[in-house]
C-alpha cells in the first residue's frame, strides 16, 4: 500500500474543525472523481474515554500512480493551516476505519414505535441506551451533504483489516 501524509498544523482551532471543514470534503470529492479507490488512516489516532481522529491524515491506495494524480500538494495549497508532505512512500504500517452507523434499526423502530403508540417498552429503551454508549463514544467526522445542505457526524473506528474496498469517505466498505 502506498500513502501520502496531510498534517494539520497546530493553530487554535481544533484539528477535528479544520478537518471537517477544510480536508475532508476536498478528499470526499476526489475520492468520488477518481472511483473510489483510495482509503483514510489516522495515524495519530487515540482513544480515552472517546475516539479523536488527530491531526494526521494518510491517503492510501494500492496504486502508486493514482495516488501521485491526486496532486494533494496543489489541492491543499490554499488551505493555511494544512501541509502535505510531497512524498509517496510504501507502507504496511497503517490502520484502516469503518463507518459505524448512527442509528441501527431497533433504534429506527423504536422511534416509530414511540412515535405511534407512546411509551417504549423497557427492554427496547435499555438496548437503545447500551447501542447509543457505544456508537457515540467513536471519534467522529463532521460533514455536509452537497445535496441537501444537512450536517451530521460520520462515526468511525479503528478495524484489523489490512486491504479492502473503500466508499467515497474513503472507508472501509463493510
Amino acid at each position: 500500500m502506498f500513502s501520502q501524509m496531510i498534517i494539520i498544523k497546530p493553530t487554535m482551532i481544533n484539528p477535528s474543525v479544520i478537518l471537517s471543514e477544510d480536508v475532508f470534503p476536498k478528499l470526499h470529492l476526489l475520492f468520488v472523481n477518481n472511483d473510489c479507490k483510495f482509503g483514510l488512516s489516522f495515524p495519530a489516532y487515540t482513544f480515552k474515554s472517546h475516539g479523536d481522529l488527530g491531526n494526521i491524515i494518510e491517503v492510501l491506495c494500492e496504486d502508486k500512480n493514482a495516488l501521485a494524480s491526486l496532486d494533494l500538494v496543489t489541492v491543499f495549497k490554499s488551505v493555511e493551516d494544512v501541509k502535505v508532505l510531497p512524498g509517496i512512500n510504501e507502507t504496511n504500517d497503517y490502520t484502516l476505519f469503518r463507518r459505524v452507523r448512527e442509528k441501527s434499526r431497533i433504534e429506527k423502530y423504536s422511534e416509530r414505535y414511540q412515535k405511534r403508540n407512546g411509551e417504549i417498552p423497557d427492554k427496547l429503551k435499555g438496548h437503545v441506551q447500551k447501542h447509543n454508549r457505544r456508537v457515540f463514544s467513536n471519534a467522529y467526522i463532521r460533514v455536509k451533504s452537497f445535496s441537501t445542505g444537512k450536517r451530521y457526524n460520520i462515526f468511525v473506528k479503528p478495524v484489523e483489516q489490512k486491504y479492502s474496498r473503500f466508499n467515497a469517505y474513503g472507508l472501509v466498505v463493510a
